[in-house]
């Protein structure tokens, strides 16, 4: 069971859930985490009670659209992966004569399945950011503001 109040000399002591045995003693730290400890009236007791709720509600729907976010990207780059390849084959005449029109037709398929590619890439860096498995290179480079560029 966790602990929410306690009284402490007649003021209210407010402990909330959240990691245990970083108390601030009533000082915020700049993290927000849900776990807010604070020595108050009663009033502000409970604000910061349903301040570390939201909080801890706020980090389990955040979890939630990450992990919706990178099983439907992975769910959907394979089937676009395998109808650019089957549009590329046939555009190369592999199942036999194309028309002008099915060539067009097909050049349409096989580029906008690669902008569709390309958006699920975007969206499985952005769950690989979320997750701290991203890396990076950073190179130095002079920038230059576009007014100055000839």
């Amino acid at each position: 069971m966790r602990p929410y109040h306690r009284f402490l000399r007649g003021s209210q002591h407010h402990k909330t859930p959240g990691k245990t045995g970083q108390q601030n003693k009533g000082h915020f730290s700049g993290v927000i985490k849900g776990d807010l400890d604070i020595t108050s009236p009663p009033e502000v007791a409970q604000l910061a009670l349903a301040f570390n709720s939201m909080c801890d509600r706020l980090s389990v729907v955040d979890k939630m659209k990450s992990d919706f976010l990178s099983m439907i990207s992975h769910e959907l780059r394979t089937p676009l992966t395998t109808i650019r390849e089957g549009t590329s084959l046939l555009l190369e005449g592999v199942g036999g004569e194309i028309t002008e029109k099915q060539e067009r037709l097909l050049a349409i398929l096989f580029t906008e399945t690669n902008r569709l590619i390309d958006m699920v890439i975007s969206i499985l860096d952005l769950s690989k950011m979320e997750a701290g498995m991203m890396t990076y290179a950073f190179n130095q480079a002079n920038i230059v503001p576009s007014s100055i560029r000839p």
